[in-house]
């Protein structure tokens, strides 16, 4: 499932709960610095194929996508990913 249908499936599956994604590091596949006239963009984009899923009152799991999802980050949330990836 893509990112809009397992929400989909999720909402269907738990209506009263609540539903945290998120899309910790070993989740991230690429990472995409633009840059605009040579300097850093103030936004960046980064694709996975997996995400962290948080249903209230079960166990987080990390979930497979079918098609990759697209994220547009700050430059500051960027540079924080690079120096975890590379301290």
């Amino acid at each position: 499932m893509d990112l809009i249908a397992l929400d989909e499936h999720l909402k269907k599956h738990n209506p009263e709960k609540k539903i945290e994604y998120s899309f910790p590091l070993e989740t991230i596949r690429f990472l995409e610095i633009v840059l605009s006239e040579g300097k850093a963009n103030p936004e960046h984009h980064i694709e996975t194929r997996h995400v962290l899923v948080n249903v209230e009152g079960k166990e987080p799991w990390i979930e497979p996508l079918t098609s990759p999802h697209r994220l547009t980050v700050t430059h500051e949330h960027m540079k924080t990913i690079i120096k975890e990836i590379f301290p």
